[in-house]
């Protein structure tokens, strides 16, 4: 949830949708998108021909869960995304 990178690597995800969703109670369902970039990066509006991967992931739920739960929320949605696009930082490389 957020905006694209630069360089086309997994960034630390922004909070107004994990918001809306605790808001709302209803569940997260991750999503990992591979290859996007190579097609068309950030900042050029030309498109090349490759493949893109989408997976989807188990949804997580959100019932229940509070304002202060968002941190973890977070972590639970990026973990099987950051996995899915092998080659990406992971937080502990962006924090170092």
């Amino acid at each position: 949830m957020g905006t694209r990178s630069s360089d086309g690597k997994l960034r630390e995800f922004k909070k107004g949708g994990f918001l809306i969703a605790l808001k709302a109670q209803v569940p997260i369902v991750p999503v990992a998108i591979r290859g996007s970039f190579a097609v068309m990066s950030r900042d050029s509006l030309r498109i090349h021909p490759g493949p893109i991967t989408i997976e989807f992931f188990s949804p997580i739920e959100t019932v229940g869960l509070k304002h202060t739960d968002i941190d973890k929320l977070i972590q639970q949605v990026r973990e099987p995304i950051a996995q899915a696009v092998e080659g990406t930082e992971t937080d502990e490389q962006l924090t170092n």
